[in-house]
């Protein structure tokens, strides 16, 4: 089902395939299959940018989207409680066709919120609207709301984002730099990837030097001068 183009700009190798396959059948078929769907894996790899590339796919199809953050959700779940509005709250998020909430992470310890909002994801996924979401940490140990979603919701998914070995890293760095026009050599190659230790911040490098190239119009020879600069700078991103 996996489709390489279905989200532009993104690279599917093996730490990330699982999320992209299960992905592009959301895409291809919002609410029917993977419902809801929790993408989870460590800062950097990459689930931020996927579900954006899911919005943007899914809303050429017109329909009705929300993306939003757990802390966004729980600041409005909260005026709707201070102000008697918890109706009009629940209304608003299961008129979504999709309904996107990433960074889950800010709901853990906060049981209460974990069992009301599991409600509206799960009454959401139940009525046909597709639901998406991502954490850090793996689902399980935001245990209320995941125990909650695995009871009422049959198709319910989770899928992983690990980081990438040498090998995906290789290939990642390849093919980013085939997006931004860049050629790199060996040596520069091998200096990124023992520094990168995540996607985003492979990105990272690479934007840094492409930049540096379009706006200053560097050869190769001055971009390796940069990257040694940038790197002994320790921080890539």
């Amino acid at each position: 089902m996996f489709n390489i183009h279905t989200f532009p700009g993104l690279h599917c190798v093996r730490s990330n395939r699982f999320a992209f396959a299960a992905a592009t059948g959301v895409v291809h078929q919002p609410g029917k299959m993977y419902n809801p769907l929790w993408i989870y894996g460590p800062s950097g790899t990459g689930k931020t940018a996927l579900l954006r590339s899911m919005a943007a796919q899914l809303s050429d199809n017109h329909l009705q989207i929300i993306s939003t953050d757990a802390e966004g959700l729980v600041h409005d779940l909260i005026y709707a409680i201070q102000t008697g509005t918890t109706e009009d709250f629940r209304a608003h998020y299961l008129r979504a066709d999709v309904l996107f909430v990433d960074h889950l992470d800010y709901l853990r310890d906060k049981s209460f919120t974990q069992q009301t909002l599991g409600d509206l994801f799960a009454e959401s996924a139940q009525l046909g609207h597709q639901v998406v979401l991502s954490s850090t940490r793996p689902a399980a140990e935001l245990r209320n709301l995941h125990d909650l979603i695995l009871a009422r919701c049959e198709w319910f998914l989770r899928a992983d984002i690990q980081l990438p070995d040498f090998a995906d890293q290789m290939t990642l760095l390849s093919l980013m730099a085939q997006d931004l026009g860049l050629t790199l050599t060996t040596k520069m190659s091998a200096q990124i990837i023992t520094f990168a230790k995540s996607p985003s911040q492979l990105r990272s490098c690479l934007s840094h030097l492409s930049a540096r190239a379009a706006l200053l119009s560097e050869d190769q020879a001055e971009l390796a001068d940069a990257l040694e600069r940038l790197l002994m700078g320790g921080n890539p991103a």
